[in-house]
Order: structure tokens, then sequence, then C-alpha cells
């Protein structure tokens, strides 16, 4: 809604975003926050008759040390955790953590981006 767009707009210029750069900052943003709800409230990949145990191993099998060299030592940190990982969705677990991880590294850019970001403002 064009309201959302107004607030937003109204925020960046009020945190200095240059004029030039006030559409690809709002874009960058609101692309992402959308994105992310999008596959946060997608429809769940698993196979409802499946226990989560049973979810776990099926992804198991597909993921090996010769073609995943770096995600097969860190399986059981993304196995149900991790986008295109996990066979629930954010309707039955969240991640709370990471939009918030989202977030503040979506601030940190835009505030890196604004020139004089380290100026005091009232």
């Amino acid at each position: 809604s064009v309201a959302i767009v107004e607030g937003m707009t109204a925020h960046l210029l009020a945190a200095g975003v240059p004029e030039h750069d006030l559409v690809h900052t709002y874009n960058a943003l609101a692309g992402s926050l959308v994105g992310f709800v999008d596959i946060e409230l997608a429809r769940p990949i698993a196979d409802a008759d499946q226990s989560d145990d049973e979810q776990r191993n099926a992804l198991r099998s597909r993921v090996n040390d010769s073609d995943h060299p770096h995600l097969s030592p860190r399986f059981d940190q993304f196995a149900g955790q991790a986008f295109s990982m996990r066979w629930t969705n954010g309707v039955d677990r969240p991640m709370d953590a990471t939009f918030d991880t989202l977030l503040d590294i979506l601030l940190a850019g835009v505030k890196a981006r604004i020139p004089n970001h380290s100026r005091q403002r009232p």
C-alpha cells in the first residue's frame, strides 16, 4: 500500500538516505522483507505422514561429504532450521531469530551507505 511506502520513505529520509539512493534502498528493504515472509510462510515441503526423524533422515541421505563438503559437517545446524532444509514452515516453527538477523544486516547496510552516518542525530 502507498501508506507503507510513505512510512518507509519518511524513515529512510530521516535516517539520512540520499535522494539518489532512496528508491533503491526502499526496494532492497521491502523486497528482502517480503521475500523472507514469503519463504517463511510457504507451504511446507514435508510429507505429512513422516515424523521429524524420518524427514531428517531422508534429508541426510541427500547430503554427503563429497558433494556437500561445507554443509555435511554442519548438517545438524541446518536440518530443520535453514530455508530449503526444513520440512515445516513459520506457522509451526517461526524463524524469529533469523528475521532479527536479517533486519540487523539490512539496517547495518543502509547505515553504511549513508554519507556521514557516524554523525550524531538530534
